[in-house]
Formats: C-alpha cells, sequence, structure tokens
C-alpha cells in the first residue's frame, strides 16, 4: 500500500498500522520502497482493511511484561489472574502469550483491552488482524533475533518503551507512561530519555552486537527497514515454543454455557437414549437371525428334494440316450433275418447275427463248401454291401465245415432299402 495523501491508501499486502498513545503510524512496502509516515484518523476510515494488519498500543492495549517459567496454556488465565488480580477487565478482553526461551525461562506478556481500545476498534471497525503491540513485538523480535546482529533493541512509542536484549541470552524490559501525564510530551520525552540514558550506563558483561534505537514517537532515529523486517518477518524456526490464550471479543464460553449437573443428566439421558436404540437393534437382529435359521431349514428340505429328484432325472435322460440310441438304428432285426433266410443256399444257415449303427455282423455254417464270391454276391444283390471277414474250417458234430463271417454295411444298407 502506498500512501499518495493524507486522506487516501491504496491498497497492498503487508501493510501495518500502529496505534500508540494518540499518535497512528502506517508502515508499507511499495514494490522496493518502504514507506513510513504519520497518519490522520480519517485516513484509515476510508481504507479496506481487508489486507492489513492493526497493532494497538497503550492506552488501547494495557500490556505487563515479566519472565516467568515454562507455562503451559491451560495455566495462562490463572497465571493472568495472579499477576494482575486488581483488573477490572473482563476475562474475555484478556490476551496473554508465554514465550518460551529456554528450559527454565519464558517470557510472558500480558495484553487487556481497555474500554478505550474496544472503542478504537468499533470506531474503525476492525474485526480482525488485530493485535496487541507490545506482545506481537517480543514475538517478532525473537524470531528476528535469529537473523539479526543487534545486541540491543530499544523502541521507544508514544506512551512506551520497549528494550529487548537479544544477545547474549534474550530478556524483555517495558515501560508504559502514566495515563495521568499522557497529555504532557515534554513530562514523557524526560521520562523515557532518562530511562534510556540509565540503561546506557549500565556496565555491560561482553559487547554482543550493536545497540539500536527506534523512535516512533518523535520519528527520529526511526529505521524503518527494521522496524518492517521485525513485523514482517514469517520464517518458522523449530525451536520457537509458544502459547498464546487468545482474546474473545464476542464472550462465548462453554465454561459459562456448561452446566456441570445439568450437563450430566443430559448425557446420562443421551446414554440411555443410546442404550435402548442399540437394544432395539440387537431385538431386531435376534429376530432376523430365527427367521433367517428357519429360512435355512426350509431350504435344507428342499436341497434333499431337488438331490432325489436328480437321481430319477439323470436316469430318465440315460433312458432317453437308449431310446434314441435304438431309435437310430433304422433297421428292422425281424425283417432282415426273413430275407437272410430266403436268400441263403439250404447248406448254408445262420448260427449268430448282431446288429450295431455301424454294420450287420452274420456268422455262417456251410457243410457243402459253397462259393463264397456267390454267396457275397447274393448278399450284395439282396441285402447291401458286404465284406468276407473270416471263412474257417470248422467240426460240427465230428462233420467238417466251414465257419464264414461276414459284415454287412447298415448304412449303405439303409441307402438300398430307401
Amino acid at each position: 500500500m502506498k500512501l499518495l495523501n493524507s486522506n487516501f491508501l491504496t491498497v497492498g499486502k503487508g501493510d501495518y498500522f500502529l496505534f500508540h498513545g494518540d499518535q497512528i503510524h502506517f508502515l508499507s512496502k511499495d514494490n522496493h520502497d518502504l514507506v513510513f509516515q504519520e497518519i490522520q484518523s480519517e485516513t484509515i476510515i476510508h481504507h479496506k482493511q481487508s489486507f492489513s494488519s492493526f497493532f494497538l498500543g497503550h492506552p488501547y492495549i494495557k500490556s505487563f511484561v515479566h519472565e516467568t517459567i515454562q507455562l503451559k496454556k491451560k495455566e495462562l488465565h490463572s497465571a493472568d489472574a495472579h499477576v494482575l488480580p486488581f483488573s477490572s477487565v473482563p476475562d474475555n478482553l484478556r490476551s496473554v502469550r508465554s514465550i518460551q526461551i529456554d528450559s527454565n525461562k519464558s517470557i510472558t506478556i500480558h495484553s487487556h483491552l481497555s474500554e478505550q481500545g474496544k472503542r478504537l476498534l468499533a470506531k474503525y471497525k476492525i474485526r480482525k488482524n488485530w493485535y496487541p503491540l507490545i506482545s506481537d513485538f517480543v514475538f517478532q523480535i525473537y524470531k528476528y533475533k535469529k537473523v539479526s546482529d543487534i545486541g540491543k533493541l530499544n523502541i521507544l512509542f508514544n506512551s512506551e518503551l520497549l528494550t529487548v536484549k537479544l544477545e547474549p541470552g534474550f530478556s524483555v524490559s517495558y515501560f508504559a507512561f502514566l495515563e495521568s501525564h499522557m497529555g504532557d510530551q515534554n513530562s514523557k520525552n524526560y521520562f523515557f530519555d532518562h530511562l534510556l540514558s540509565n540503561q546506557t550506563k549500565i556496565p555491560s558483561i561482553s559487547n554482543f552486537g550493536q545497540t539500536k534505537t527506534i523512535d516512533l514517537s518523535q520519528g527520529k532515529n526511526c529505521d524503518k527497514k527494521v522496524l518492517y523486517d521485525i513485523l514482517s518477518i514469517r520464517k518458522k524456526f523449530r525451536r520457537i515454543k509458544s502459547v498464546v490464550l487468545p482474546f474473545n471479543l464476542s464472550g462465548f464460553s462453554l465454561k459459562k454455557v456448561i452446566n456441570v449437573p445439568i450437563t450430566l443428566m443430559l448425557m446420562m439421558m443421551i446414554l440411555c437414549l443410546w442404550w435402548f436404540q442399540e437394544y432395539q437393534a440387537l431385538n431386531h437382529l435376534k429376530a432376523n437371525k430365527t427367521e433367517l435359521e428357519h429360512k435355512m431349514e426350509s431350504l435344507n428340505k428342499h436341497l434333499n428334494h431337488m438331490t432325489r429328484f436328480s437321481k430319477h432325472e439323470r436316469q430318465y435322460f440315460k433312458l432317453l440316450a437308449l431310446n434314441k440310441a435304438i431309435h437310430q438304428v433304422s433297421i428292422k432285426p425281424e425283417a432282415v433275418l426273413l430275407k437272410i433266410d430266403h436268400i441263403l443256399p439250404e447248406s448254408v444257415w445262420l448260427i449268430q447275427y448282431s446288429v450295431t449303427s455301424e454294420n450287420i455282423k452274420l456268422v455262417l455254417f456251410d457243410r457243402e463248401k459253397t462259393e463264397v464270391t456267390s454267396l457275397l454276391d447274393i448278399i450284395d444283390a439282396n441285402i447291401g454291401q458286404s465284406s468276407l471277414i473270416a471263412n474257417e474250417k470248422s467240426n460240427l458234430n465230428n462233420h467238417p465245415v466251414n465257419r464264414i463271417t461276414i459284415l454287412i454295411d447298415q448304412k449303405k444298407y439303409e441307402t438300398d432299402v430307401n
């Protein structure tokens, strides 16, 4: 965002508004140029707040900074009530941040939103992206120390002085000007100059880096690059451990809403309802199981009946196949026998006769040595194409005979008959 005049701002990203005392400072980066300027309240009214961050200092947010042991998030509320027991600020307008420095030390910052702060947020319709100035500055400086060679940093706001020793170790000192002297700029200047001069007189054990002072109250010695780097640093460091109890402007709290006895009663009712539903579902499953068992029993009986039926069916198809095979033999055996008996010479008689789907087999006895060729011609002419299988000498009641085996082609016979 770039400041064009006192009443108009162009929208950009990474814009910061610092509210401290009766001053408002604007800090932004336009391409590579840093813009830092004190602005009037009318400028913010016409400003789009989508990309901006608002930092509230004293007297809008009253801060208290001290060193503590490691604190867990659930301990922050009780720690705040213990350290600032006389504060009249409601719990939902309090925020606590505790930054772990090492295993034995944390920096804890208490931030209480005042009535002036509430009016400020309502006036400029700031609903998000607003932060306690001192708390966020301490956290950002702790991240900034990992990439900076500054040993000590003094930041002088309109009504506050934040002194941070970055090396060696990390420690924070914070001073706020009394509200009864807020309008006396000379008193504030004398007060802060006196604090800074006393700090410079304290002998240092060792010189770690340089000491830098940023004076926002009068605009002198204001290193806007360092200030922008502190606010804009977004690099995450794995060793930084911080817990925060945030503001809750809506005032909604489960602890206020939930009544323990009523909650327990509701939970018992829900459990009973759940148990009843599960019991009903279990009974339904049991009924389904019984019904399925009856169906299985009926199916088993049906299966036995089907097994017996399949045996009869198998026998039926077997007989059907045999009947079909018999019908496939298209000749009539008795007709063939009569014809054979009619054409055979008297000295030749039939002793064996068999029929297959392929041929007719004749076994004959011949007493008078009939010409086999003539016999085959007679069969060929009257029954079907024949062939000699065997012509052997045999003995019948001590009389010599010829045993003749002949095959007649049934297909040829069927053709001749048709």
